[in-house]
């Protein structure tokens, strides 16, 4: 039998929330004093935070197998999806993204940022979400590709050849390719700029970023870190 139902409790408690309960009966617990902090949006940050936890009552966890962080991407990544495509329907920073509801600490789902070496695809929340609605572009895999992930999620332990089994590419494979997109797309705009006169400071590959680019991102691409994402 599904859910049946979901209680929403709000109390005085530190951090923004969390959910609890069993497959039958879930509880999403809200912070009274977030929500205060965050007034001054609360219409969209409550809406967000909500949409982010229902995800989480609702989605699959591989008998409790599955790593945090994809259970957090999945949560979140579906805002992204929304924000790029405009298409609300689909897991739970995935499902957040994809219900057009990110957090305005994210960057534009658009541009997402390169990650940094030391990420990697299952870091959770927004790095993972941006990942999962790219494997939702019509270009990678199409929509509903993170509901058939999620449904592969409801039984059995989780394994990385998930990926694989359902998309045949497996997900280190994929990730790579994802930052490799990523850094390709900032680098064409940076050729599009040369000759403007800054300073360059980071290398990779022969080439070079500017002081300008690299603290604030290039013609509205916002990214966090220089490029690699473990390749050379």
């Amino acid at each position: 039998m599904p859910v049946q139902t979901v209680t929403l409790i709000l109390q005085s408690m530190p951090g923004v929330a969390h959910t609890m309960g069993n497959k039958h009966h879930k509880e999403i617990h809200y912070s009274l004093k977030y929500i205060e902090q965050t007034r001054t949006r609360a219409h969209d940050e409550i809406k967000g935070v909500l949409t982010h936890e229902a995800g989480h009552c609702f989605q699959y966890d591989a008998g409790q197998t599955c790593n945090g962080g994809l259970i957090e991407g999945i949560a979140g990544a579906f805002m992204v999806t929304v924000l790029m495509n405009k298409v609300p329907n689909h897991t739970t920073d995935y499902v957040r993204l994809n219900a057009s509801l990110a957090p305005p600490h994210w960057p534009n789902p658009s541009h997402p940022p390169v990650p940094s070496p030391s990420r990697s695809w299952d870091a959770g929340y927004e790095t993972t979400a941006f990942f999962l609605a790219w494997l939702e572009k019509p270009a990678q895999y199409g929509p509903g590709t993170i509901k058939k992930l999620n449904a592969c999620l409801k039984q059995s332990p989780y394994r990385d050849a998930v990926f694989e089994e359902l998309v045949g590419a497996g997900v280190h494979a994929l990730w790579e390719k994802y930052c490799m997109e990523l850094e390709e797309a900032v680098w064409k705009v940076v050729d599009s700029q040369e000759g403007e006169g800054e300073v360059p400071v980071v290398r990779k590959k022969g080439r070079s970023l500017s002081v300008g680019v690299l603290l604030g991102g290039v013609s509205g691409i916002p990214f966090r870190w220089a490029f690699g994402c473990g390749y050379d």
